[in-house]
């Protein structure tokens, strides 16, 4: 079943976004600053839409995260400072071997209310193409090639791990993909938002 609706989908915006950058080692850990997803709101809410689906969870009580979240949700100036204590915490459970990569937040809405959504894109080193035509031989434009290194990229494997958040008086709503252990995310990013997969009637709930 998927967490937002098609309306939700359709109507869904970004209200504010940062990264900051993650590793197995804080030689990598980088704050930075907020930034207008502008042009890029297609790009970035594309990911999004593309962690529609996943493993169902609730908060434990006292869960640091949801505290987070729930101060940005009341006050937004407070975006910057809660950010960077979300990706320290993460940063902190981030290791062994795992990738160094960017860890996004975004303060989202929809036609339903406010959501959040918590993104770890994995660094993938691209190798970019051009060609110059006034350097190829026999009138042959010659190409011409250069490598980046930190990269968003649309390929849906590099976005590793993904939460979509919906805080509720009457219960929260968390959706929780892992690309590379579909059917039980990394201890350590349980360990982060310091929750409980929600199971079928029938199962019994296991505490993370």
């Amino acid at each position: 079943m998927a967490f937002l609706t098609e309306q939700e989908l359709q109507s869904l915006r970004i209200d504010q976004s940062v990264f900051h950058i993650v590793g197995p080692g804080d030689e990598h850990f980088q704050l930075l600053t907020a930034f207008d997803a502008g042009r890029h709101s297609a790009f970035f809410l594309g990911r999004v839409q593309s962690v529609n689906s996943g493993n169902r969870y609730e908060f434990l009580a006292d869960a640091p995260v949801r505290a987070q979240l729930a101060r940005i949700s009341r006050d937004k100036a407070t975006f910057q400072e809660e950010s960077e204590k979300l990706a320290t915490a993460f940063n902190e459970a981030h290791g062994g071997s795992t990738a160094v990569g960017a860890f996004l937040i975004f303060s989202l809405s929809c036609s339903s209310g406010r959501l959040f959504a918590l993104l770890k894109f994995e660094d993938e080193k691209v190798l970019s193409y051009n060609y110059d035509t006034s350097r190829g031989r026999s009138g042959k434009p010659k190409p011409t090639f250069g490598e980046i290194d930190r990269t968003f990229v649309q390929n849906r494997n590099a976005l590793q791990k993904a939460a979509l958040i919906k805080l509720r008086k009457d219960g929260d709503e968390i959706c929780v993909v892992d690309r590379q252990n579909p059917q039980r995310p990394a201890a350590y990013f349980e360990r982060f938002l310091l929750a409980r997969r929600q199971r079928a009637d029938s199962d019994e709930v296991a505490r993370v």
